[in-house]
């Protein structure tokens, strides 16, 4: 077993709230709001293809769904246009031991990276 980390690892400049946990599945529900601002999206493999960013405009919030169970090593991001899932603007899912959530906020807008372990 390689020395990364199987745990959500989240380094905001906005608090995260739990919406939802269930004890039982161990399922959590994350949000942070953004106060509809826009999101400039900094993933690793976009540099590689000469993207700079993805720029999703008037977000919200950003919606973090993860297990806290061992095997579960997955993480869905969901950018909402409101406080409902059913709202959002684009999700993706990510792996958990390879990469650190990033939320930084900036003048013109907030910066969501990902980075490697």
């Amino acid at each position: 077993m390689n020395n990364k980390e199987q745990t959500l690892q989240i380094h905001s400049d906005y608090p995260a709230r739990v919406l939802r946990e269930d004890q039982e599945t161990g399922d959590i529900d994350l949000f942070i709001d953004l106060s509809n601002r826009s999101i400039n999206l900094k993933l690793i493999s976009l540099e590689a293809l000469g993207i700079s960013r993805i720029q999703l405009p008037q977000a919200r919030g950003i919606l973090i769904r993860y297990c806290k169970k061992a095997y579960n090593k997955k993480a869905t991001i969901h950018f909402l246009k409101n406080i409902d899932l059913h709202s959002h603007i684009m999700n993706f899912e990510i792996n958990i031991c390879d990469l650190n959530i990033c939320i930084e906020d900036t003048e013109d807008a907030v910066e969501f990276i990902l980075k490697e372990k």
